[in-house]
């Protein structure tokens, strides 16, 4: 099979006359009220893996398992030297190596990159907190799946502050970039699930407020499609993040909710495949809701 392909030519235009979002103000601090920066458009590229971006890429990946020590270089290789299918986006510049990642996605199967450091131990650690969270039946089908069926691994990154209008045309492409592999006849892209491991937060109550149980919880989704994602998932697991004790300067949960109002968690999904590919159908749609 040939791995090489055309460079993707597509661009996506974004300006801050789209944006409406505001970051959340820190208790105590007032919001600034002075004349609005002006207009500022950007032009994003999307591009195929190249290994000029593995430090960039690898960037996103450390804390992919909650801070537990694994082959993160290792992972990183695998997405920028996977060029069939793959898609990064940049931001345009004169020159390659000025420009930034901005956000990627690409499928791993693990026909394909199972033997990889890095990928056994994401087998080990999503086995690990199966086995801890859900129930025996559960995690031991959640493991034979693992085992028994090909899987794919979703790689879904991007910096927190990007705007979503260009998040539909990643899938897009990322669903576009498996047809062309399955064409050129690598099998393993037409896999039956797909494994994600994402970020999530929980709103803490305030101290004398009723709390809601844990599975009424409203969840707040750092990436928007996360939400319909994990409502196709046929496993869910969800989890306290260590990463997310140390981000508020705590040591323990108990001072945790002391010193921020939001319980960071992981979320692990794993999706029957064809659900995955009608959800990217969805995602501009989500959107324009």
């Amino acid at each position: 099979m040939n791995h090489t392909r055309k460079a993707k030519k597509r661009t996506f235009e974004e300006s801050n006359e789209k944006e409406d979002f505001k970051e959340p103000l820190e208790k105590g601090v007032e919001e600034d009220k002075s004349e609005p920066m002006e207009d500022v458009n950007v032009e994003l590229n999307f591009i195929d893996p190249n290994e000029s971006y593995f430090h960039a890429v690898r960037y996103f990946l450390i804390n992919l398992l909650d801070g537990e020590t694994f082959n993160v270089g290792d992972l990183a290789d695998a997405i920028i030297t996977q060029v069939q299918v793959g898609t990064l986006i940049v931001n345009e510049d004169d020159t390659p190596e000025d420009r930034n990642v901005l956000a990627f996605a690409t499928l791993l199967p693990f026909e394909l990159h199972g033997k990889r450091d890095s990928m056994k131990s994401i087998l080990k650690y999503c086995i690990g907190k199966a086995a801890s969270i859900l129930s025996p039946a559960d995690s031991k089908r959640f493991q034979d799946i693992l085992s028994g069926k090909k899987v794919a691994l979703l790689m879904n990154e991007r910096l927190v502050n990007l705007p979503p209008d260009p998040v539909p045309a990643l899938h897009k492409a990322l669903k576009d970039d498996r047809a062309w592999a399955l064409e050129q006849g690598s099998t393993a892209y037409n896999a039956d699930y797909v494994l994600y491991i994402t970020k999530v937060a929980e709103e803490v109550p305030e101290k004398g407020a009723v709390s809601k149980r844990h599975t009424e919880q409203e969840l707040i989704y750092y990436k928007f499609e996360d939400e319909m994602l994990q409502e196709e998932a046929e496993y869910k697991i969800l989890f306290n993040s260590k990463v997310g004790l140390q981000m508020a300067g705590a040591t323990n949960p108990t001072e945790y909710t002391m010193k921020s109002n939001l319980q960071y968690k992981k979320m692990i999904l794993l999706i029957p495949f064809k659900k995955y590919m009608n959800c990217i159908d969805k995602f501009t749609n989500l959107l324009s809701d």
